[in-house]
């Protein structure tokens, strides 16, 4: 690297600097060599703003990751069923709450609910 007064001067942003490091316990030459050979390759030509989008695409995903983690961790600490179903406001059969203590709907609202997805899976969303 090259050093200007005795301080390194990175190609790198600091962000992308700290993730390598982040990486390097976990597998030296992806860390070392790989990282900073593709970082350097998509900086040339435009004036570095692709490590940019890399770091943004990156915090993107850490974030998306952290959410998932945490509606995660809510389902499994959050209330249960409260027996009744969002849909239909009947109660929810005591066999399905037994099974999925986190029910929503009873078993007919949830056989309906999982057909509309699969038909939106298979059509796509429908525009109006």
């Amino acid at each position: 690297m090259p050093k200007e007064g005795g301080k390194s001067i990175s190609p790198f942003p600091i962000t992308t600097q700290g993730r390598i490091k982040g990486l390097s316990r976990n597998d030296h030459f992806t860390s070392r060599v790989f990282l900073p050979r593709v970082a350097r390759f998509l900086s040339y030509g435009n004036g570095g703003h692709a490590l940019d989008d890399i770091d943004c695409a990156a915090e993107r995903i850490e974030a998306f990751r952290d959410v998932a983690l945490k509606a995660v961790l809510n389902r499994m600490t959050g209330p249960r069923s409260s027996g009744i179903c969002k849909t239909c406001y009947d109660p929810i059969e005591p066999q399905r709450i037994a099974v999925n203590p986190h029910a929503r709907h009873c078993s007919f609202c949830a056989a309906e609910e999982e057909q509309a997805q699969r038909q939106a899976r298979l059509c796509g969303p429908r525009r109006g």
